[in-house]
């Protein structure tokens, strides 16, 4: 027996009629079909655009960049950085370290905000930056001191001469007076001591007519240092 008996069946022996019995039955399947759950609506929108983006400690190699956190409704989770339309970070907070960079090079940052639903932001306004060229190797450099200049001891006697080197040690020191041939080289000959630091010379010269020809006279001495690459000074 199928419900629409069964019912009609409760409805003669109540007294009703059959029209009520179908409004009941009606009423039953609608009741069956209704759904009774319900949907919620997916997380659609963007994070708002990060802003204020900026660098700090700039080096030829290297740089950290920062900027002004994103809001979303629901949630920012992380932010990614570009250099030159090129994704190289993705920090869960509002700065990265940047390395890898080349020196002397112009470049351009940007970031944006990603939530947890996969939304992510407009990109933020690109930041120019140039990595500070390689500081120039410092000009070779010599000092030459004599001891006791311009009066040098007695006639008979010996005074020192020192080579100074502001840039590195040389790989080989030349010695010349009133320019005439090279008399010391460093380090062919015995003349001069590299100092424990690598950057001074000594050498003990003779006050003899032997060594300054005319000892009374006004001398000039001459000293060229060659770096690695032949470089002078």
């Amino acid at each position: 027996m199928n419900l629409r008996q069964i019912l009609l069946a409760i409805a003669i022996s109540a007294g009703l009629t059959l029209a009520t019995v179908s409004h009941a039955q009606s009423w039953h399947s609608k009741k069956l079909r209704t759904p009774t759950s319900t949907s919620t609506s997916a997380d659609t929108t963007a994070p708002t655009t990060p802003s204020g983006l900026a660098a700090s400690a700039v080096t030829s190699t290297s740089l950290t960049l920062a900027w002004t956190a994103s809001t979303d409704n629901v949630g920012v989770t992380g932010y990614r950085v570009y250099r030159d339309g090129t994704q190289v970070a993705s920090p869960g907070d509002t700065s990265a370290s940047i390395s890898g960079l080349s020196a002397g090079a112009p470049y351009s940052f940007t970031v944006s905000a990603v939530d947890a639903a996969g939304n992510v932001s407009a990109l933020s306004a690109p930041l120019s930056v140039t990595t500070p060229a390689p500081a120039a190797p410092a000009t070779p450099a010599v000092t030459l001191a004599v001891q006791g200049a311009p009066n040098l001891p007695f006639n008979g006697t010996s005074t020192q001469v020192t080579v100074g080197f502001a840039a590195g040690t040389p790989t080989k020191v030349e010695l010349s007076r009133d320019g005439l041939p090279v008399f010391a080289t460093w380090s062919t000959d015995s003349f001069f001591t590299l100092s424990a630091d690598g950057k001074s010379l000594t050498g003990s010269w003779c006050i003899t007519s032997s060594c300054w020809g005319n000892v009374s006279g006004a001398h000039v001495l001459n000293v060229v240092a060659t770096y690695a690459g032949g470089s002078t000074a």
